[in-house]
């Protein structure tokens, strides 16, 4: 399997990295600003180093022609972002894309914590990340999760 790292540089898509290098087989395209420099000491035969921006689709387009089987993005964004990463994906027919983004999306926060953290980050369900969540879930679908920290 070959996977596709959006935004590779970024702290939880270093761990990703060392954890997919670890525990399994899976061949790398790490992708981001930077990253022949950044993730100099990453590069192998299992992982390739492309430098470039999330804006840049032509060069994602041109990376996923590498046999990419699925995507990850680690990356809090609007849909103006979004939604241009995800036409390439769609363009391109890669059926799996995972998405982390931030939490409370679809209020499954839950407990004591939900008050606390709506407080802080407000009505995230409401937010242009909710938006970019919609552009994800027309394309590939949607999954529900709950999290509940009491």
């Amino acid at each position: 399997m070959k996977i596709m790292i959006l935004g590779a540089a970024g702290q939880v898509a270093r761990l990703l990295t060392d954890d997919l290098l670890d525990q399994t087989d899976f061949q790398l395209v790490l992708y981001g600003r930077n990253v022949s420099t950044r993730l100099a000491e990453k590069a192998s035969e299992r992982v390739d180093l492309v430098d470039g921006t999330f804006e840049d689709v032509v060069k994602i387009q041109d990376a996923l022609k590498q046999g990419v089987d699925a995507v990850y993005l680690n990356y809090v964004a609007g849909d103006a972002l979004v939604k241009p990463i995800v036409d390439v994906l769609e363009k391109m027919k890669v059926s799996r894309f995972i998405a982390a983004s931030v939490p409370d999306l679809y209020q499954e926060v839950a407990g004591p914590f939900a008050a606390w953290y709506r407080q802080q980050m407000g009505k995230v369900w409401q937010s242009k990340y909710r938006q970019a969540a919609d552009v994800i879930e027309n394309v590939f679908g949607y999954f529900d999760i709950r999290f509940d920290f009491s």
